[in-house]
């Protein structure tokens, strides 16, 4: 049997929100861009007076996306094998970091849909008090977070969807 020392540290990143930020980074720059060359350069001469309109909605839309982005974080778990714990969240504009032990913390088995239908898996941990609401470190496929669900309960952290009886609540 593997002692701690044997253990490597269990690193879980979700950076599922990186794809976002770029896209919205994109979006936004293109949109600056293209309303200065508007700006710069009149509108042509084949121009409806709906041009500004709509340039306006891409405004909105590019606003809009921005709010929403701001609120998508990356998140890091890392445990090391004596049960410290960290959980980094970092976002485009902070980062704020949970220091803990491992058995303070409580793993989370969540299934739901889609938007197809399918079945579509997160794996979360919780901390109480400290972190009462619970964060995503594995999404997508059933085997990709049963590994990570397996990972985190062997590095000591509590299965909260069973009861002190080991009953599925």
């Amino acid at each position: 049997m593997p002692t701690s020392a044997d253990k490597e540290t269990l690193v879980l990143r979700q950076h599922n929100a990186l794809f976002l930020w770029v896209f919205a980074a994109f979006w936004c720059g293109g949109v600056v861009v293209f309303s200065a060359l508007l700006w710069r350069d009149g509108l042509p001469a084949d121009a409806t007076p709906w041009t500004w309109a709509g340039v306006a909605l891409f405004w909105l839309f590019g606003i809009g996306l921005a709010a929403f982005v701001l609120g998508q974080s990356m998140v890091t778990l890392r445990i090391w094998p004596d049960g410290r714990a960290e959980l980094v969240q970092r976002w485009p504009h902070k980062q704020h970091m949970l220091r803990l032990r491992a058995e303070e913390m409580a793993v989370h088995w969540v299934v739901d849909t889609d938007g197809d239908g399918d079945p579509y898996f997160r794996v979360q941990v919780s901390a109480g008090a400290r972190l009462p609401k619970p964060i995503s470190v594995a999404e997508g496929t059933r085997g990709s977070c049963d590994e990570a669900h397996r990972a985190l309960l062997e590095a000591g952290l509590r299965n909260a969807d069973l009861d002190e009886a080991g009953t599925p609540r």
